[in-house]
């Protein structure tokens, strides 16, 4: 066995074996079996001459053909010194790393993400849910499997922290700042910051849960008012500099009683900009005149 291991590494160190054998394990990946040809047009004539004298053909010939096929080596592989060898198995020794099809690839990426998925029902069983919803792959669960692919340990601790959350949302009626809720549920502030992973998996568990709930229309959140309204309707809001609703010629109350600042901001036909935390205090809003209110999305619209 030690002469063996000689050989192949004697065969290692010829002129064009390895940049042979590299061509040969892309053209197995594509096919998923010994076949095909490559190209030789880009070995030299060192090279050349050292395939040829395995193949059993001149650096010539070798030449003029411009190409070798796999199934051709193999042949040549079974009369040589190396007999012992399958094609595949002796690029294996040479390369000195696994080779696999892209069907065998492809088949074992898939077993991989079965027993992802299993693990996370078994360790959420109550997302099982949404974690059935991610195994459809919809359009909108590929940026969890491109996530999932790059590092499948760290985005499941990921999953689990934000379904934590998910499953500690604020009551029905009530509301939370989205730093208190993520200090109180990770003891980080800014775990769920915008653009964070964890961040991301909440709002898609948020719009899984309202399709499923019977909101088929809805769609992932694109602009900043399309999540803020998303988190609103699970008791969240983002940082008040940034959450707020413009108002002019209104008037509200808080606890039945008429709000002081509306009301000079009436009286002074003043623009107010009320956060989200003081606008989730107030009672009732209605117009100085008539009884209706004209809501403008576009705050570039005046």
């Amino acid at each position: 066995m030690a002469n063996m291991k000689d050989k192949v590494r004697m065969l290692r160190e010829e002129p064009g074996f390895v940049k042979l054998f590299r061509m040969f394990q892309k053209k197995y990946y594509s096919l998923s079996r010994i076949g095909g040809t490559v190209s030789l047009s880009d070995f030299t004539k060192e090279e050349l001459t050292s395939i040829a004298g395995f193949v059993g053909k001149s650096p010539w010939e070798l030449s003029e053909k411009g190409k070798l096929s796999l199934l051709e080596f193999e042949k040549a592989l079974a009369r040589s010194a190396f007999s012992e060898y399958t094609l595949l198995s002796l690029m294996e020794e040479v390369l000195q790393e696994k080779i696999v099809s892209k069907m065998e690839k492809q088949v074992k990426e898939q077993q991989e993400e079965e027993a992802f998925l299993v693990t996370l029902k078994n360790e959420i069983p109550d997302a099982e849910w949404w974690i059935t919803h991610i195994e459809e792959k919809t359009s909108d669960t590929r940026w969890i499997w491109s996530q999932y692919k790059q590092n499948p340990s760290f985005f499941k601790e990921q999953i689990v922290l934000a379904y934590r959350g998910f499953s500690k949302l604020p009551r029905e009626g009530q509301y939370e700042r989205l730093p208190f809720f993520s200090q109180r549920i990770t003891g980080n502030p800014h775990f769920f910051d915008n653009n964070e992973l964890a961040e991301r998996l909440l709002h898609h568990m948020m719009f899984v849960d309202q399709v499923r709930k019977g909101n088929p229309d809805l769609t992932m959140p694109r602009t900043t008012e399309e999540l803020n309204d998303l988190l609103a309707l699970y008791g969240l809001y983002r940082d008040d500099l940034w959450n707020f609703v413009t108002c002019q010629q209104l008037y509200a109350s808080i606890d039945g009683s008429s709000h002081p600042v509306w009301e000079a901001a009436v009286k002074s036909k003043t623009v107010l900009n009320v956060p989200m935390k003081e606008l989730l205090k107030i009672d009732k809003v209605w117009p100085v005149k008539g009884n209706r209110v004209w809501v403008v999305e576009n705050s570039g619209v005046s």
